[in-house]
């Protein structure tokens, strides 16, 4: 089993499907459907909600998957 998540429909799919996160971020089915299509990002804003829950679940995603950038360990 695969703790690390690296694409918007990794995080969809573990969070119970695109009615299941709709109805986590309080959005229409077709706005999160559209995020599991090739090339697109989870919305930043929705990073803390759906990390905390993927922590809850024993999985974890990077950043990059909200579209945001990861900082290097200095």
């Amino acid at each position: 089993m695969r703790n690390i998540l690296t694409t918007p429909k990794e995080v969809i799919d573990e969070l119970g499907g695109y009615n299941e996160v709709a109805a986590m971020v309080g959005l229409k089915y077709t706005a999160v459907f559209e995020w599991g299509r090739d090339g697109k990002r989870i919305p930043p804003k929705f990073y803390k909600l759906m990390t905390d829950e993927l922590r809850q679940r024993g999985k974890q995603a990077p950043p990059s998957v909200w579209g945001m950038v990861e900082e290097s360990a200095a």
